[in-house]
């Protein structure tokens, strides 16, 4: 008979370890009445053409960068007012310069960073011609040798990853060659269930973290899937603030001989975030599975709760232009398409 194991985070033992130091912070509870009156927000369906199943969207200029792995050029780059299709980049396949899962990207200035989930490699692009030309060609490649999830590059050149091949660590740092720094060293975040079970391997599984890195203000915000925390690192890897909430539900996995997996009845925090010059957006669940996602809650680099959006209709990915006050997303309204939300 399975066994439902409630984990109950505990606030004093949330401890990040960094190296041999150990850094304390005071968890942040939040609640809905933290934000402020929730604001509604109805969307307007965009004209784009040429517009298959994007998932995730970057604001970056004047376009709209969208995440399609049905096309056979995975990225997908539009005019973000007047419509249409700019160019198309990282094409499907096995061969030189292509990729099999485009799963991430991050722009930086000059360059633009893409992750490939299942090659486990990222490749790095002229921002101006990935952003305008066709059949752009990838400046370097960037594989850690250490197999992850997630990662993210951050200014001082050192590559931020989920640790997958160490049960006892959390993140691991690599330089751009991909060779990991032993010195370095970020434990999970310490929680205890109610029968004190040691989880060992299934830490990972427990929090699927995703990262998120904004290169200006030099910020890291990590995510968790099944617990609404969420943290806030400077470029050294302090801790700034740790939130929790604003429903402050703890991870609830299953036992299935030896395998903790999810259930029927695991909550979802959170698998959609954006950061912009002077807010961190989240894309909040706080329910089971599959369930809508049409709320976005807003944070300063501090942590502190800004705003609370609800939207009118689910959505699946979205990014924030803060100069034309906007929030574009991707939905099913019933087809796939992009929404535009004004603020």
């Amino acid at each position: 008979m399975e066994k439902i194991k409630l984990l109950l985070i505990v606030s004093v033992l949330f401890i990040c370890g960094c190296d041999n130091n150990q850094i304390n912070s005071e968890i942040k509870h939040i609640s809905y009445e933290d934000f402020g009156e929730c604001i509604e927000l109805i969307g307007e369906e965009l004209p784009f053409d040429s517009l298959w199943k994007p998932s995730r969207i970057y604001c970056i200029d004047s376009s709209l960068v969208m995440i399609d792995k049905t096309c056979d050029n995975m990225v997908q780059v539009f005019h973000k007012d007047k419509f249409y299709k700019i160019t198309e980049a990282v094409p499907y396949g096995i061969g030189p310069n292509e990729s099999l899962s485009c799963w991430t990207l991050q722009f930086f200035m000059d360059y633009v960073l893409m992750f490939d989930l299942q090659l486990q490699q990222s490749l790095v692009y002229n921002k101006n011609d990935f952003l305008s030309k066709h059949d752009v060609i990838p400046l370097w490649q960037i594989k850690l040798e250490h197999g992850t999830s997630d990662q993210v590059l951050l200014t001082n050149g050192k590559v931020l990853a989920e640790c997958l091949y160490d049960e006892n660590t959390f993140l691991s740092l690599y330089d751009t060659s991909g060779v990991r720094d032993e010195k370095f060293i970020m434990r999970f975040p310490d929680i205890k269930t109610e029968d004190n079970s040691d989880f060992s391997l299934y830490k990972k599984r427990l929090f699927e973290p995703r990262l998120y890195y904004n290169e200006v203000r030099e910020k890291i915000f990590v995510t968790y899937t099944y617990t609404d925390l969420f943290d806030i690192f400077d470029n050294d890897l302090n801790l700034i603030s740790r939130v929790y909430g604003p429903e402050c539900f703890p991870p609830l996995l299953v036992d299935k001989n030896d395998y903790w997996s999810v259930t029927d009845e695991t909550k979802t925090s959170t698998v959609s975030s954006c950061l912009t010059e002077n807010f961190i957006w989240v894309l909040y669940c706080g329910d089971k599975m599959g369930s809508p996602q049409d709320r976005i809650l807003v944070f300063d680099y501090e942590g502190n709760p800004k705003y609370l959006f609800h939207l009118n209709l689910p959505i699946i990915g979205f990014c924030v232009d803060e100069n034309s006050k906007a929030i574009f997303a991707t939905a099913n309204n019933p087809d796939r398409c992009v929404m535009k939300f004004q603020y």
